[in-house]
């Protein structure tokens, strides 16, 4: 699966935002989208996996919009 910055998903990892109670499920994203590094994001609250489909295992059925459009 690639963003749409241009990366590969596998083998680049994806990003959700698993340990954030509020607002479940969230989408998974790129490690380099906005959602992941604006300065209000909390690194806390992200989890990587491996691929796409272990994120929705997690339960992230979605990707981001903004980086996967």
């Amino acid at each position: 699966m690639k963003c749409d910055l241009g990366h590969e998903h596998p083998p680049m990892v994806v990003k959700a935002a698993t340990d954030n109670p509020t607002n479940q499920p969230r989408p998974f994203h790129c490690p380099d989208c906005y959602q992941v590094t604006m300065p209000r994001a909390k690194p806390e609250n992200w989890c990587k996996y491996k691929t796409p489909a272990e994120a929705r295992a997690a339960g992230h059925p979605l990707p981001c919009k903004s980086c996967f459009g």
